[in-house]
């Protein structure tokens, strides 16, 4: 699988709510990185930990659904445009870039185009 094909299945894994189905395309050692600010921020190493990132995203945000925007890919790496927000309030962009190595990802590393609003999104649902 070229990396594009495997970042698609991820997707469409998450995006179904499939979690297993989508962290089974990551190599059981895996690095997952988020740099935004907040209660996301680190580095996260393997598929549970890899999991937790996703299950606190949905529980900070209340839930989300991502709208593929674009992907994109080189011998090594791929990458992943997706809007995040919650239809009619405000929207982000999101960039994850992959490495993919033998149709298994690597790495992950997460860029916000607006890191403010993404700590607001992420922010919305803590008690």
């Amino acid at each position: 699988m070229t990396p594009t094909e495997v970042l698609r299945i991820v997707f469409e894994r998450f995006r179904a709510g499939d979690r297993d189905g989508a962290v089974a395309l990551f190599h059981k050692d895996a690095t997952f990185t988020y740099d935004g600010p907040g209660g996301l921020h680190g580095t996260y190493v393997g598929h549970d930990a890899i999991q937790r990132f996703w299950a606190n995203q949905d529980r900070l945000s209340g839930g989300f659904v991502p709208e593929l925007l674009d992907l994109g890919e080189s011998d090594r790496h791929a990458f992943l445009l997706v809007r995040i927000g919650k239809p009619p309030g405000p929207s982000f962009l999101r960039v994850v870039v992959y490495e993919v190595h033998d149709g298994l990802i690597t790495a992950a590393r997460v860029f916000e185009d607006d890191p403010e609003a993404a700590q607001q999104f992420f922010a919305s649902n803590t008690s």
